[in-house]
């Protein structure tokens, strides 16, 4: 792995290293396709929905530029639009990512109600 224009790709993360800091985006392969199982697809949504939870899971979870994760956000709806899906579909897949990152937080803490004796 050699660095090349002051970046390098590990993994599912380019690094670049830029005079202020680190920046950190989404890499994809040359050969990434960007398919998915269409929409209309006869397949259960079970097989459908993995992949962009994935996407939207991969874009929150990086520690990514603002820069990067509205390019990445791009690109996840350009994703979906190609493969029949509505935006609104992945406007739910975040809110069930951020829901379910408030409930890791709060997973530690349980409020067990009074019981009388």
């Amino acid at each position: 792995m050699a660095e090349a224009n002051c970046s390098i790709d590990y993994l599912d993360m380019t690094i670049t290293r830029r005079p202020e800091g680190i920046e950190i985006s989404i890499y994809r392969k040359p050969t990434n396709s960007d398919i998915t199982i269409h929409q209309q697809s006869n397949h259960p949504r079970d097989h459908k929905d993995p992949a962009y939870r994935y996407y939207v899971n991969r874009m929150t979870g990086l520690p990514n530029t603002k820069h990067a994760m509205e390019q990445e956000r791009s690109r996840i709806m350009n994703i979906a639009k190609h493969n029949g899906y509505p935006i609104q579909y992945i406007n739910d897949k975040e809110a069930g990512n951020q829901k379910q990152a408030t409930n890791k937080r709060h997973r530690g803490r349980t409020n067990y109600p009074k019981t009388e004796n």
